[in-house]
């Protein structure tokens, strides 16, 4: 789920637009499943997302040569004891293409 949380720059002659947004994202992985009762009761834990598998993310009307989303090593996701790993990611920029129509503006 993606959730727009500013809207950064709008160039209509170029239809271009700069947003920024946050990223909340899971998925399940059956080979991070564990037994609580096995671990102390620990039923989550935080792992960087650099030693995790992730499915690829990408804006697919990106404006950049590359439209796969960028990750650092300093995200960390919450991952459940079922496999249900959590991300959630706050602050990306990108630039996208759209089609502005400013025949009908003021």
């Amino acid at each position: 789920m993606i959730y727009l949380t500013e809207l950064v720059s709008i160039n209509e002659k170029e239809q271009l637009m700069v947003t920024n947004f946050n990223l909340f994202v899971d998925w399940k992985d059956p080979r991070l499943r564990w037994d609580p009762a096995n671990y102390n009761q620990t039923r989550q834990i935080q792992i960087p997302i650099n030693r995790l598998w992730m499915p690829d993310l990408a804006i697919l009307n990106s404006a950049d040569s590359d439209n796969f989303l960028k990750f650092n090593a300093m995200h960390r996701a919450l991952v459940d004891w079922d496999g249900t790993v959590n991300l959630y990611y706050h602050g990306q920029n990108v630039k996208t293409k759209c089609d502005i129509d400013v025949g009908k503006f003021p």
